[in-house]
C-alpha cells in the first residue's frame, strides 16, 4: 500500500489577518519559513484592503512588514476590496 500523496498547494493565496498575526514579526521562524517558502514554490501572497487596514490598525500585533512587501515585492500584491 502506498502512501497518500498531499494535492497540491495553491499558487495563490489570499491572506488573513488571523494567520498573519500567528506568523508573528519578520524575526519570528513561523514568518521565516513561511516567507521563505512562499517565494520558493512560487507563490503570490494577496492581501485585500480590509486586511492592510487591520495591519495599520494593530501594528503591534501584526508585523507591517507585509504592508511594505506588498510596496516593494513581486509576490507580495495588495488588492481592492474582496467580496466575503
Amino acid at each position: 500500500m502506498s502512501e497518500p500523496t498531499l494535492p497540491p498547494l495553491p499558487t495563490v493565496l489570499l491572506l488573513d489577518t488571523s494567520f498573519l498575526r500567528t506568523l508573528g514579526g519578520p524575526g519570528h521562524k513561523r514568518h521565516r519559513l513561511f516567507t521563505e517558502y512562499a517565494k520558493s514554490e512560487g507563490i503570490e501572497l494577496y492581501l485585500s484592503q480590509r486586511v492592510r487596514d487591520e495591519i495599520a490598525e494593530q501594528e503591534r500585533w501584526i508585523s507591517s512588514d507585509w504592508i511594505h512587501k506588498s510596496r516593494t515585492e513581486p509576490w507580495v500584491i495588495a488588492v481592492g476590496p474582496v467580496q466575503e
